[in-house]
């Protein structure tokens, strides 16, 4: 799995910030597996970058937050894989702050599409088929069961080595945007980097 970071860099437009609800039930309604409603909440922030060039890109992190007001400039930090992208972090010039956010879940999101957690998957479901072939319906269910939980422990374990190499190479694109943003070249309005560390904070 090839990863990378690259940046994207602007002033802040519009910005808003709201909350969504998700409900879902579990269980059959039966007197020994009674429903159950359940919920999770999502903060979800969007807001306008204008770029250098003059467009406009429209940006939406759900469980993160970027600490900037109308007219800051920013450098949003991507993190990408084969097929799959998010943000992991950024920098605000005007605050001369930059912000590692917590990557656990894009992490575990590309760990998803990752040969170890596919090739679980696979194996699961074939013991699943030998089981129920030769045991029978329940110890099919408790295969496929027990398959996804290793297959989930796994993905998760593969989750963490990739969450170590975005946090490594998003340090790295903040590092080179101190030293290469326009904002810092000229190419965009001049910002004092004298004032900036280039130490990552972290956020939850």
């Amino acid at each position: 799995m090839d990863l990378s970071v690259s940046y994207v860099e602007g002033t802040m437009l519009e910005s808003s910030k709201h909350s969504k609800t998700d409900v879902y039930s579990t269980g059959r309604g039966t007197r020994h597996d009674p429903l159950r409603v359940h919920s999770v909440n999502t903060t979800v922030q969007e807001f306008w970058l204008k770029k250098l060039d003059g467009t406009e890109h429209k940006i939406s992190l759900h469980n993160k937050e970027v600490q900037a007001r109308e007219g800051h400039r920013l450098v949003m930090l991507l993190g990408e894989n084969d097929d799959k992208e998010g943000y992991v972090g950024y920098v605000n010039f005007d605050t001369e702050r930059s912000i590692l956010f917590d990557n656990t879940g894009i992490a575990r999101s590309f760990a998803s599409s990752g040969w170890p957690y596919i090739l679980c998957l696979l194996l699961a479901f074939i013991l699943t088929v030998l089981a129920g072939l030769r045991e029978g319906f329940l110890i099919a269910v408790l295969a496929l069961m027990l398959g996804i939980i290793f297959a989930t422990f796994i993905r998760n374990i593969h989750g963490f080595f990739i969450k170590l190499t975005l946090n490594r190479l998003a340090k790295e694109a903040a590092r080179s945007a101190f030293q290469d943003s326009a904002f810092v070249t000229g190419k965009g309005a001049s910002v004092d980097t004298g004032s900036i560390s280039d130490a990552m904070g972290s956020t939850s």
